[in-house]
């Protein structure tokens, strides 16, 4: 005797009705928390985003006031 599969059975205390309505909304459900993810995701993309920005822009503020601060050390440390 073939083992019976439980797919398209149907639970004998839900009328066709409860049944296809409980399904519905279980998918509605999935669709909303997939959702929710993929925004979770994009703020989380957008946040990496804007502290690599903001480490770019002290990188370059750096480069470009490099000069500057050196002199300002050398003045404080008393140096030539």
């Amino acid at each position: 005797m073939a083992p019976q599969k439980d797919e398209g059975k149907r639970d004998p205390l839900l009328s066709a009705d409860d049944e296809r309505r409980l399904r519905d909304n279980s998918e509605r459900e999935i669709r909303e928390l997939d959702e929710a993810v993929r925004e979770a995701v994009a703020d989380g993309r957008g946040a990496r985003q804007q502290v690599r920005e903001q480490i770019l822009r002290t990188e370059r503020e750096w480069v470009v006031n490099m000069p500057e601060k050196e002199i300002e050390m050398e003045k404080t440390l008393g140096g030539d």
